[in-house]
């Protein structure tokens, strides 16, 4: 069945289309195939939302470990394989998946950086560079165009590329509030219309 994939998923997400990938997974599918579902081929405007509805039935569903046969909830699966003798004795320890870094080329010296270093790149050797260029960055995000802009590269990346939301906003806490204003929100309807009647 699905479930005993789902295990493997760290950070579920689903889109309109239907497709269900890890948050690791997709990210990285992202960044090469232009924002589409690599199932469908769908255009995904965003990168998905989490997928709550699997993350509970994962809390509430047990499958017994493959090698020693323990019952384990499917959302702790991962953790018990890292420390399962069993597991480790026949496949080994588990390997974390990482998200590879985008890579990106400097448009001044054709340097192949990480996204993460471009900016420091920049400043280092290039700080008085005026040419026209194009952004290495902007390719990577939807409905961005990529096309030549004058002025200061380095300002555009501190403009443009230094602020990254996940790293600042609690995204579960946001959609928990979210869900909370709308039962509240149609108990209050629900109350009102009572009244009325």
């Amino acid at each position: 069945s699905d479930w005993e994939a789902l295990w493997e998923a760290s950070g579920p997400v689903s889109w309109r289309c239907g497709s269900l990938f890890c948050r690791s997974c997709i990210a990285t599918s992202l960044k090469s195939s232009k924002w589409t579902c690599p199932y469908c081929r769908a255009y995904l405007p965003s990168e998905g939302v989490p997928a709550t509805d699997v993350v509970r039935r994962m809390k509430a569903e047990y499958r017994n470990c493959a090698e020693c046969d323990t019952p384990v909830c499917l959302s702790e699966m991962r953790a018990h394989i890292r420390t399962c003798e069993k597991y480790i004795d026949t496949y080994g320890p588990l390997q974390e998946l990482e998200e590879p870094a985008t890579r990106c080329v400097c448009p001044f010296c054709q340097r192949e950086l990480d996204e993460d270093s471009l900016l420091d790149h920049c400043i280092t050797h290039h700080r008085s560079e005026r040419r026209p260029v194009f952004c290495p960055l902007c390719r990577f995000l939807p409905n961005e165009n990529p096309g030549t802009f004058q002025g200061s590269l380095i300002r555009h990346l501190q403009v443009n590329h230094t602020l990254f939301y996940g790293n600042f906003i609690d995204f579960n806490i946001i959609e928990e509030a979210l869900i909370q204003r709308a039962l509240d929100q149609s108990l209050l309807e629900y109350v009102n219309h009572s009244d009325t009647t």
